[in-house]
């Protein structure tokens, strides 16, 4: 099976939502989220819910990466 993973890099000293477009989901989808941030290195923390067209809060500092199942 193919996942593939999505990193968003936040470079602000706070948190940011962005606007995340995913295209070719049937849709809402649960990914594994993975955190490196200053109290994580690279560490999986709790599933996140995605839907094709919505926002993700991005924590100040740090890289998220979103790792959709396959489909």
């Amino acid at each position: 099976t193919h996942h593939s993973g999505s990193p968003l890099v936040n470079l602000a000293s706070e948190e940011q939502t962005a606007k995340l477009v995913l295209r070719g989901l049937p849709g809402s989808v649960s990914a594994d989220t993975w955190l490196f941030d200053a109290g994580h290195k690279a560490e999986a923390v709790a599933a996140t819910t995605l839907a094709p067209e919505g926002a993700v809060t991005l924590p100040a500092e740090s890289v998220t990466v979103y790792v959709l199942p396959p489909g």
